[in-house]
Protein backbone atom coordinates (compact mmCIF):
# COMPACT_ATOMS: atom_id res chain seq x y z
CA UNK A 1 0.00 0.00 0.00
CA UNK A 2 1.49 3.65 -0.63
CA UNK A 3 3.09 5.13 2.27
CA UNK A 4 3.33 1.77 4.39
CA UNK A 5 -0.48 1.28 4.81
CA UNK A 6 -1.73 -2.06 5.69
CA UNK A 7 -3.81 -4.36 3.04
CA UNK A 8 -6.77 -7.14 3.70
CA UNK A 9 -6.76 -9.59 1.27
CA UNK A 10 -9.42 -11.69 0.60
CA UNK A 11 -8.72 -15.09 1.70
CA UNK A 12 -10.49 -18.43 3.03
CA UNK A 13 -9.37 -20.93 5.88
CA UNK A 14 -10.85 -24.12 6.55
CA UNK A 15 -10.35 -26.96 9.25
CA UNK A 16 -10.90 -30.26 7.82
CA UNK A 17 -10.07 -34.34 8.18
CA UNK A 18 -8.65 -36.09 5.91
CA UNK A 19 -10.49 -38.54 4.17
CA UNK A 20 -9.29 -42.45 3.66
CA UNK A 21 -8.36 -42.74 0.04
CA UNK A 22 -7.36 -39.05 -0.37
CA UNK A 23 -3.96 -38.39 -1.36
CA UNK A 24 -2.06 -35.49 -0.98
CA UNK A 25 0.92 -33.58 -2.10
CA UNK A 26 3.05 -30.72 -0.28
CA UNK A 27 3.60 -29.81 2.96
CA UNK A 28 0.46 -31.95 3.26
CA UNK A 29 1.90 -35.12 1.78
CA UNK A 30 2.57 -37.13 5.47
CA UNK A 31 -1.26 -36.56 6.89
CA UNK A 32 -3.12 -39.44 7.00
CA UNK A 33 -6.55 -40.62 7.11
CA UNK A 34 -8.37 -39.08 10.42
CA UNK A 35 -5.31 -36.42 11.09
CA UNK A 36 -6.71 -32.42 11.19
CA UNK A 37 -5.69 -30.06 8.80
CA UNK A 38 -5.50 -26.56 7.85
CA UNK A 39 -5.32 -24.88 4.95
CA UNK A 40 -6.02 -21.38 3.54
CA UNK A 41 -5.94 -19.80 0.22
CA UNK A 42 -5.73 -16.16 -1.19
CA UNK A 43 -8.61 -15.00 -4.10
CA UNK A 44 -6.80 -13.33 -6.99
CA UNK A 45 -8.07 -11.38 -9.72
CA UNK A 46 -6.72 -9.79 -12.86
CA UNK A 47 -4.11 -6.74 -11.67
CA UNK A 48 -4.75 -3.47 -11.95
CA UNK A 49 -2.29 -1.30 -13.73
CA UNK A 50 0.14 -1.01 -11.28
CA UNK A 51 0.66 -4.45 -11.46
CA UNK A 52 -0.16 -5.49 -14.79
CA UNK A 53 3.54 -5.23 -16.18
CA UNK A 54 4.44 -7.94 -13.23
CA UNK A 55 2.21 -10.38 -13.55
CA UNK A 56 -1.65 -11.17 -14.83
CA UNK A 57 -2.98 -11.15 -11.55
CA UNK A 58 -3.09 -9.96 -8.28
CA UNK A 59 -4.67 -11.02 -5.00
CA UNK A 60 -8.08 -9.53 -4.24
CA UNK A 61 -7.29 -6.20 -1.75
CA UNK A 62 -10.18 -5.47 0.32
CA UNK A 63 -11.65 -1.83 0.85
CA UNK A 64 -11.96 -1.10 4.10
CA UNK A 65 -15.82 -1.18 4.16
CA UNK A 66 -15.86 -4.57 2.76
CA UNK A 67 -13.97 -6.13 6.23
CA UNK A 68 -17.04 -6.89 8.24
CA UNK A 69 -18.81 -7.91 4.89
CA UNK A 70 -16.29 -10.42 3.98
CA UNK A 71 -15.71 -11.65 7.23
CA UNK A 72 -19.50 -12.52 7.86
CA UNK A 73 -19.54 -14.34 5.19
CA UNK A 74 -21.82 -11.34 2.93
CA UNK A 75 -20.90 -10.42 -0.55
CA UNK A 76 -18.17 -8.32 -1.08
CA UNK A 77 -16.30 -6.84 -4.30
CA UNK A 78 -13.59 -9.43 -5.78
CA UNK A 79 -12.53 -6.60 -8.02
CA UNK A 80 -9.00 -5.08 -8.41
CA UNK A 81 -7.88 -2.53 -5.87
CA UNK A 82 -8.15 0.93 -8.00
CA UNK A 83 -4.20 2.11 -8.60
CA UNK A 84 -4.11 4.91 -6.96
CA UNK A 85 -3.91 2.55 -3.77
CA UNK A 86 -0.39 0.47 -4.51
CA UNK A 87 3.00 1.55 -5.62
CA UNK A 88 5.46 -0.94 -6.40
CA UNK A 89 9.16 -0.93 -6.99
CA UNK A 90 11.81 -3.53 -7.50
CA UNK A 91 13.30 -5.71 -4.75
CA UNK A 92 16.29 -7.97 -4.74
CA UNK A 93 16.36 -11.68 -5.08
CA UNK A 94 16.33 -12.44 -1.44
CA UNK A 95 12.82 -12.35 -1.15
CA UNK A 96 12.77 -15.60 -3.86
CA UNK A 97 13.07 -17.89 -1.17
CA UNK A 98 10.68 -18.05 1.98
CA UNK A 99 13.48 -19.67 4.52
CA UNK A 100 14.34 -15.48 4.59
CA UNK A 101 12.17 -13.88 6.78
CA UNK A 102 14.77 -10.68 6.66
CA UNK A 103 13.80 -6.64 6.21
CA UNK A 104 16.29 -7.02 3.08
CA UNK A 105 13.30 -8.90 1.20
CA UNK A 106 11.29 -5.70 0.50
CA UNK A 107 14.23 -3.11 0.66
CA UNK A 108 14.08 -0.92 -2.53
CA UNK A 109 16.87 -2.16 -5.02
CA UNK A 110 19.80 -0.30 -5.01
CA UNK A 111 20.05 1.46 -8.54
CA UNK A 112 16.27 1.17 -9.26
Amino acid sequence: AKAGGLLAFAGLWERWRVCEGVRLTGTLAEARPGDTVETCTLLTTEANAVLAPIHGRMPVILPRDAFGPWLAGDAAPLVPCPPEALSAYKVGPLVNHPENDDPRCIAPLAGE
